[in-house]
């Protein structure tokens, strides 16, 4: 089995990610690992089977198929933000380090899954905004521009007059 995460930085970004891997690999399977109370319309809409983790991991992971030699060979696409991988790692060590998880580590760990989650939140809408800026910044500019032409051109005028 041959393992490949992909990291990016704000949730929606997982969109593009998605139609790359379906566009360049055999898919043959995908689910979706969400904490309980998610929104899961966006993997609902793609037919995307949604799995609730009730440790509050959360990723999507594809399985695809290729043939580099005359061998099938199944690979898994783990596909998740900066913050939600942060989380699964420490997530991974408490849950291999323990047999069991002592209640005061997993109530914090629970804790610490929707302070990532909002986290993510968080960053997706800082994003959200700063383009928004940026688009608002443009259009002001050339507002101001406009508006610059038009008292230049009635300077002119009122110089001839």
């Amino acid at each position: 089995m041959i393992g490949i995460r992909v990291i990016h930085i704000f949730k929606e970004q997982w969109r593009e990610i998605h139609e790359c891997i379906m566009n360049t690999w055999k898919v043959i399977e995908i689910t979706a690992n969400v904490r309980e109370g998610d929104n899961v319309e966006v993997f609902n809409n793609l037919n995307i089977e949604v799995r609730s983790r009730a440790s509050g991991y959360r990723s999507v992971h594809y399985l695809v198929e290729f043939y580099p030699t005359n061998r099938r060979v199944i690979a898994e696409i783990q596909v998740r933000t900066i913050f939600e991988e942060g989380y699964g790692e420490i997530d991974h060590r408490l849950r291999y380090s323990h047999i069991e998880i002592p209640e005061i580590l997993k109530s914090n760990l629970l804790l610490f899954n929707r302070i990532i989650g909002s986290a993510d939140e968080m960053a997706s809408l800082i994003n959200t905004l700063s383009k928004e800026w940026c688009e608002k910044e443009v259009n002001y500019q050339k507002i101001i521009a406009q508006q610059q032409a038009e008292i230049d051109k009635l300077r002119e005028q009122n110089k001839q007059e």
